[in-house]
Protein backbone atom coordinates (compact mmCIF):
# COMPACT_ATOMS: atom_id res chain seq x y z
CA UNK A 1 0.00 0.00 0.00
CA UNK A 2 1.12 3.42 -0.58
CA UNK A 3 2.74 5.06 1.94
CA UNK A 4 0.90 8.67 1.92
CA UNK A 5 -2.44 6.12 1.75
CA UNK A 6 -1.51 4.98 5.10
CA UNK A 7 -0.48 7.79 6.71
CA UNK A 8 -3.22 9.77 5.48
CA UNK A 9 -5.58 6.72 6.68
CA UNK A 10 -4.19 6.93 10.26
CA UNK A 11 -4.28 10.61 10.65
CA UNK A 12 -7.73 10.13 9.22
CA UNK A 13 -8.63 7.62 11.89
CA UNK A 14 -7.03 9.69 14.65
CA UNK A 15 -9.67 12.66 13.71
CA UNK A 16 -12.45 10.88 13.28
CA UNK A 17 -12.29 9.15 17.14
CA UNK A 18 -12.89 12.74 17.79
CA UNK A 19 -15.39 14.01 15.65
CA UNK A 20 -17.68 10.85 15.04
CA UNK A 21 -19.22 9.30 17.23
CA UNK A 22 -21.75 9.05 20.56
CA UNK A 23 -18.96 10.98 22.84
CA UNK A 24 -18.87 13.85 19.59
CA UNK A 25 -22.81 14.08 19.39
CA UNK A 26 -23.05 14.63 23.18
CA UNK A 27 -20.70 17.52 22.92
CA UNK A 28 -22.59 18.88 19.38
CA UNK A 29 -25.64 18.95 21.06
CA UNK A 30 -24.52 20.63 23.70
CA UNK A 31 -23.04 23.10 21.77
CA UNK A 32 -26.29 23.26 19.84
CA UNK A 33 -28.48 24.17 22.73
CA UNK A 34 -25.80 26.59 23.84
CA UNK A 35 -26.01 28.16 20.92
CA UNK A 36 -29.65 28.41 20.63
CA UNK A 37 -30.23 29.43 23.77
CA UNK A 38 -27.39 32.22 23.74
CA UNK A 39 -28.70 33.26 19.88
CA UNK A 40 -31.98 34.33 21.46
CA UNK A 41 -30.67 36.07 24.71
CA UNK A 42 -28.69 37.92 22.48
CA UNK A 43 -31.13 39.29 20.06
CA UNK A 44 -33.72 39.91 22.58
CA UNK A 45 -30.85 41.96 24.32
CA UNK A 46 -30.51 43.97 21.05
CA UNK A 47 -34.29 44.37 20.16
CA UNK A 48 -34.54 46.00 24.00
CA UNK A 49 -31.48 48.47 22.82
CA UNK A 50 -29.05 47.04 25.53
CA UNK A 51 -26.07 45.86 23.46
CA UNK A 52 -23.10 48.48 22.90
CA UNK A 53 -23.07 49.40 18.54
CA UNK A 54 -19.97 47.66 17.44
CA UNK A 55 -21.93 44.22 18.29
CA UNK A 56 -25.93 45.47 17.37
CA UNK A 57 -25.00 45.87 14.27
CA UNK A 58 -23.71 42.18 13.85
CA UNK A 59 -26.95 40.91 15.49
CA UNK A 60 -30.69 40.93 14.43
CA UNK A 61 -33.99 41.82 15.71
CA UNK A 62 -35.83 38.87 14.37
CA UNK A 63 -35.76 35.87 16.78
CA UNK A 64 -36.05 33.32 13.74
CA UNK A 65 -32.96 34.26 13.02
CA UNK A 66 -31.67 31.72 15.92
CA UNK A 67 -33.57 28.73 14.66
CA UNK A 68 -31.51 29.09 11.01
CA UNK A 69 -28.46 29.86 13.08
CA UNK A 70 -28.35 26.77 14.78
CA UNK A 71 -30.10 24.56 11.69
CA UNK A 72 -26.84 25.68 9.88
CA UNK A 73 -24.70 24.30 12.75
CA UNK A 74 -26.71 21.32 12.75
CA UNK A 75 -25.84 21.03 8.53
CA UNK A 76 -21.99 21.55 9.58
CA UNK A 77 -22.69 18.51 11.93
CA UNK A 78 -24.28 16.50 9.03
CA UNK A 79 -21.76 17.46 6.33
CA UNK A 80 -19.05 16.28 8.57
CA UNK A 81 -20.83 13.00 9.03
CA UNK A 82 -21.38 12.49 5.25
CA UNK A 83 -17.00 13.07 4.92
CA UNK A 84 -17.08 10.31 7.51
CA UNK A 85 -19.31 8.33 6.10
CA UNK A 86 -18.01 7.85 3.10
CA UNK A 87 -15.10 5.75 4.35
CA UNK A 88 -17.65 2.97 5.14
CA UNK A 89 -20.18 2.83 2.51
CA UNK A 90 -20.33 4.50 -0.78
CA UNK A 91 -24.30 3.85 -0.56
CA UNK A 92 -24.40 5.17 2.97
CA UNK A 93 -22.28 7.98 2.10
CA UNK A 94 -25.22 9.04 -1.00
CA UNK A 95 -27.88 8.65 1.76
CA UNK A 96 -26.32 11.11 3.86
CA UNK A 97 -26.29 13.37 1.14
CA UNK A 98 -30.32 12.65 0.57
CA UNK A 99 -30.12 13.64 4.49
CA UNK A 100 -28.35 16.68 4.16
CA UNK A 101 -30.22 18.20 1.41
CA UNK A 102 -33.77 17.45 3.21
CA UNK A 103 -32.08 19.48 6.03
CA UNK A 104 -31.41 22.54 3.42
CA UNK A 105 -34.97 22.24 2.49
CA UNK A 106 -36.11 22.52 5.95
CA UNK A 107 -33.87 25.01 6.88
CA UNK A 108 -34.94 27.22 4.14
CA UNK A 109 -38.55 26.82 5.12
CA UNK A 110 -37.62 28.51 8.53
CA UNK A 111 -35.65 30.98 6.68
CA UNK A 112 -38.95 31.56 4.93
CA UNK A 113 -40.70 32.63 8.60
CA UNK A 114 -38.40 35.16 8.84
CA UNK A 115 -40.14 36.69 6.15
CA UNK A 116 -43.38 37.05 8.48
CA UNK A 117 -42.17 38.90 10.71
CA UNK A 118 -44.49 41.65 11.41
CA UNK A 119 -46.76 40.45 8.20
CA UNK A 120 -49.86 42.36 8.61
CA UNK A 121 -51.58 41.39 5.09
CA UNK A 122 -52.34 38.02 3.42
CA UNK A 123 -50.98 40.04 0.65
CA UNK A 124 -47.80 40.22 1.92
CA UNK A 125 -47.81 36.49 3.79
CA UNK A 126 -48.63 34.63 0.79
CA UNK A 127 -45.68 34.49 -0.89
CA UNK A 128 -43.48 32.95 2.28
CA UNK A 129 -46.52 30.47 3.37
CA UNK A 130 -45.78 29.04 -0.49
CA UNK A 131 -42.27 28.74 -0.06
CA UNK A 132 -42.37 27.21 3.31
CA UNK A 133 -45.08 24.86 2.29
CA UNK A 134 -43.28 23.89 -0.81
CA UNK A 135 -39.61 23.52 1.36
CA UNK A 136 -41.39 21.69 3.70
CA UNK A 137 -43.84 19.28 2.08
CA UNK A 138 -40.33 18.73 -0.69
CA UNK A 139 -38.01 17.54 2.41
CA UNK A 140 -40.55 15.15 4.01
CA UNK A 141 -40.88 13.15 0.22
CA UNK A 142 -37.25 13.06 0.29
CA UNK A 143 -37.05 11.97 4.10
CA UNK A 144 -39.87 9.16 2.76
CA UNK A 145 -37.26 7.89 0.26
CA UNK A 146 -34.49 8.32 2.69
CA UNK A 147 -36.62 6.13 4.87
CA UNK A 148 -37.05 3.37 2.49
CA UNK A 149 -33.03 3.64 1.78
CA UNK A 150 -32.37 2.78 5.15
CA UNK A 151 -34.62 -0.74 4.60
CA UNK A 152 -32.24 -1.73 1.79
CA UNK A 153 -29.89 -4.18 2.10
CA UNK A 154 -26.21 -3.39 1.10
CA UNK A 155 -24.62 -5.26 -1.65
CA UNK A 156 -21.14 -5.95 -1.56
CA UNK A 157 -18.50 -5.52 -3.89
CA UNK A 158 -16.18 -8.50 -4.08
CA UNK A 159 -11.90 -7.93 -2.61
CA UNK A 160 -9.23 -10.19 -2.59
CA UNK A 161 -8.54 -10.62 0.80
CA UNK A 162 -5.25 -8.53 0.57
CA UNK A 163 -7.07 -5.74 -1.25
CA UNK A 164 -9.40 -4.86 1.25
CA UNK A 165 -8.23 -2.96 3.21
CA UNK A 166 -6.56 -0.79 0.62
CA UNK A 167 -9.16 0.33 -0.73
CA UNK A 168 -10.70 1.24 2.81
CA UNK A 169 -7.52 3.51 3.47
CA UNK A 170 -7.99 4.91 -0.14
CA UNK A 171 -11.34 6.00 0.75
CA UNK A 172 -10.02 7.03 3.64
CA UNK A 173 -7.39 9.41 2.12
CA UNK A 174 -10.07 10.73 0.07
CA UNK A 175 -12.37 11.34 2.74
CA UNK A 176 -9.16 13.16 4.85
CA UNK A 177 -8.94 15.34 1.77
CA UNK A 178 -12.65 16.65 1.83
CA UNK A 179 -12.37 17.15 5.28
CA UNK A 180 -9.83 19.95 4.52
CA UNK A 181 -11.23 21.41 2.04
CA UNK A 182 -14.44 21.76 4.09
CA UNK A 183 -12.66 23.09 7.05
CA UNK A 184 -10.85 25.83 4.31
CA UNK A 185 -14.52 26.42 2.89
CA UNK A 186 -16.00 26.95 6.63
CA UNK A 187 -13.20 29.51 7.53
CA UNK A 188 -13.75 31.77 4.77
CA UNK A 189 -17.80 31.54 5.56
CA UNK A 190 -16.37 32.65 8.93
CA UNK A 191 -14.37 35.44 7.43
CA UNK A 192 -17.16 36.55 5.11
CA UNK A 193 -19.72 36.61 8.00
CA UNK A 194 -17.56 39.52 9.77
CA UNK A 195 -17.17 41.42 6.57
CA UNK A 196 -20.94 41.06 5.24
CA UNK A 197 -22.16 40.31 9.37
CA UNK A 198 -24.50 37.69 8.19
CA UNK A 199 -22.96 33.93 8.40
CA UNK A 200 -24.07 31.79 5.10
CA UNK A 201 -22.43 28.90 4.91
CA UNK A 202 -21.17 27.90 1.56
CA UNK A 203 -23.08 24.13 0.88
CA UNK A 204 -22.59 24.75 -2.70
CA UNK A 205 -19.49 25.14 -2.82
CA UNK A 206 -18.36 22.23 -0.97
CA UNK A 207 -20.35 19.59 -3.00
CA UNK A 208 -18.92 21.16 -6.10
CA UNK A 209 -15.91 19.93 -4.16
CA UNK A 210 -17.77 15.93 -2.94
CA UNK A 211 -18.60 15.76 -6.89
CA UNK A 212 -14.46 15.33 -7.18
CA UNK A 213 -14.51 13.05 -4.31
CA UNK A 214 -17.32 10.82 -5.25
CA UNK A 215 -15.61 10.62 -8.99
CA UNK A 216 -11.87 9.46 -7.36
CA UNK A 217 -14.03 7.23 -5.57
CA UNK A 218 -15.84 5.89 -9.32
CA UNK A 219 -11.82 5.37 -10.75
CA UNK A 220 -10.82 3.86 -7.39
CA UNK A 221 -13.07 1.12 -6.89
CA UNK A 222 -12.46 0.50 -11.05
CA UNK A 223 -9.34 -1.26 -9.34
CA UNK A 224 -11.02 -3.39 -7.34
CA UNK A 225 -14.27 -4.25 -9.18
CA UNK A 226 -14.82 -4.11 -12.62
CA UNK A 227 -18.23 -5.00 -12.84
CA UNK A 228 -20.74 -3.10 -14.63
CA UNK A 229 -23.74 -2.80 -12.27
CA UNK A 230 -21.16 -1.64 -9.60
CA UNK A 231 -19.45 0.63 -11.75
CA UNK A 232 -22.73 1.99 -13.15
CA UNK A 233 -24.09 2.22 -9.12
CA UNK A 234 -21.22 4.54 -8.25
CA UNK A 235 -20.98 6.63 -11.08
CA UNK A 236 -25.00 7.13 -11.12
CA UNK A 237 -23.79 8.44 -6.96
CA UNK A 238 -21.70 10.54 -8.68
CA UNK A 239 -24.32 12.32 -11.05
CA UNK A 240 -26.70 12.57 -8.01
CA UNK A 241 -24.07 14.77 -6.12
CA UNK A 242 -24.02 16.85 -9.39
CA UNK A 243 -27.80 17.17 -9.38
CA UNK A 244 -27.87 17.65 -5.35
CA UNK A 245 -25.36 20.80 -6.07
CA UNK A 246 -27.30 22.31 -8.92
CA UNK A 247 -30.60 22.25 -6.67
CA UNK A 248 -28.94 24.23 -4.28
CA UNK A 249 -28.55 26.92 -6.82
CA UNK A 250 -32.01 26.77 -8.62
CA UNK A 251 -34.45 29.19 -7.85
CA UNK A 252 -37.67 28.41 -5.88
CA UNK A 253 -39.63 25.75 -6.77
CA UNK A 254 -37.53 24.27 -9.26
CA UNK A 255 -35.19 24.07 -6.55
CA UNK A 256 -37.52 21.18 -4.24
CA UNK A 257 -38.66 19.89 -7.73
CA UNK A 258 -35.00 18.88 -8.13
CA UNK A 259 -34.19 17.49 -4.80
CA UNK A 260 -37.07 15.08 -5.31
CA UNK A 261 -35.65 14.09 -8.46
CA UNK A 262 -32.50 13.52 -7.04
CA UNK A 263 -33.80 11.95 -4.56
CA UNK A 264 -36.02 9.48 -6.57
CA UNK A 265 -33.01 8.51 -8.68
CA UNK A 266 -30.55 8.23 -6.01
CA UNK A 267 -33.29 5.52 -4.64
CA UNK A 268 -33.57 4.16 -7.55
CA UNK A 269 -30.50 3.09 -8.45
CA UNK A 270 -29.57 1.43 -4.90
CA UNK A 271 -32.97 -0.32 -4.82
CA UNK A 272 -32.10 -1.82 -8.43
CA UNK A 273 -28.92 -2.62 -7.71
CA UNK A 274 -29.56 -4.48 -4.41
CA UNK A 275 -32.30 -6.18 -5.81
CA UNK A 276 -30.69 -7.64 -8.96
CA UNK A 277 -27.47 -8.03 -8.24
CA UNK A 278 -27.54 -10.48 -5.05
CA UNK A 279 -27.18 -13.42 -7.50
CA UNK A 280 -24.34 -12.40 -9.96
CA UNK A 281 -22.42 -11.81 -6.56
CA UNK A 282 -23.32 -15.23 -4.79
CA UNK A 283 -22.09 -17.14 -8.32
CA UNK A 284 -18.87 -14.78 -8.23
CA UNK A 285 -18.17 -15.65 -4.71
CA UNK A 286 -18.75 -19.30 -5.15
CA UNK A 287 -16.84 -19.34 -8.63
CA UNK A 288 -13.73 -17.40 -7.39
CA UNK A 289 -11.57 -18.62 -4.37
CA UNK A 290 -10.28 -15.90 -1.58
CA UNK A 291 -12.74 -13.29 -2.42
CA UNK A 292 -14.75 -11.10 0.40
CA UNK A 293 -17.97 -9.68 0.07
CA UNK A 294 -17.92 -6.55 1.93
CA UNK A 295 -20.11 -3.71 2.08
CA UNK A 296 -18.88 -0.51 0.34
Amino acid sequence: MNTFVEISARFYDNIEHYFHGKKSDHYFSIFFVSSFIGAIIIIQLNVMGLLPYFLSSFVPHNHMMAVTLVLNFILVKEVLDMIFSLSYSVSAAQRKQLEVLSLILLRSSFKELSNLHNAQSWEVMREPVLHILSYGFSALIIFVFVLYYYKLKNIPMLYEVEEKNSFVAEKKSIALILLINFIVIAFFDFITALEIKSYKPSFADFFNVFIFGDILIVLVSFKYSKMYFTVFRNSGFALATVLIRIAMTSPPFIQEALGILTAVFAYGIAYAYNKYSQGVFDEECKKRKGLVPRRD
